[in-house]
């Protein structure tokens, strides 16, 4: 039984190709398709997790801004978490789910840098998971005072220093070759 798993946060559609520019778009798809293609794999556990939104919104359940992206999905069965909060673990059954898998450490992956990302990295950190953080994995939008670029340059500092190990996609790829999470 594997002790690591992938987890995939907010890769829909609505996320990806809204009305606003994701940050190096392209890279953040490539990096985590890497890393999901080699996790399926050498069977870790891939669990997406999908944000649903308020009616009318991008990502109103049931429309196609709301589903996951064509570019992440499995031929095979995976587990799918919903989630209407930043947080993966809150008020969802995540924990549990990840604590009947006897999974131990996350690799975590996804949209929004500074919300979701952020969010449920420190809430694994809380709920004792080893968190290993794709630095090139997240990504988000640029706001009004801060570019994207910068918000994932700081999450990836704020993160790294207590609630992560930060890897590389690259580096990932090669870890989970080299079965260094086995």
């Amino acid at each position: 039984m594997k002790e690591t798993a992938v987890l995939a946060i907010d890769l829909q559609n609505g996320m990806l190709d809204g009305s606003e520019i994701v940050f190096h778009k392209e890279n953040l798809i490539n990096n985590v398709k890497n890393i999901l293609e080699v996790a399926r794999k050498r069977n870790y556990p891939v669990i997406m997790v999908q944000h649903s939104g308020k009616k009318g919104g991008s990502l109103e359940p049931g429309t196609k801004g709301w589903a996951i992206n064509d570019a992440f999905l499995s031929r095979e069965s995976e587990t799918v978490v919903h989630k209407s909060h930043p947080s993966a673990f809150f008020e969802t059954e995540l924990d549990i789910i990840l604590k009947s898998e006897g999974i131990k450490n996350l690799i975590i992956c996804g949209m929004q840098s500074e919300l979701c990302v952020d969010s449920t990295s420190k809430d694994a950190f809380a709920h004792g998971y080893k968190v290993i953080l794709v630095a090139d994995g997240h990504s988000t939008y640029d706001r009004k005072n801060i570019s994207a670029e910068q918000i994932i340059e700081l999450e990836n500092s704020v993160l790294g220093e207590w609630f992560a190990e930060l890897k590389s996609s690259s580096g990932l790829v090669k870890s989970i070759n080299n079965k260094e999470f086995d």
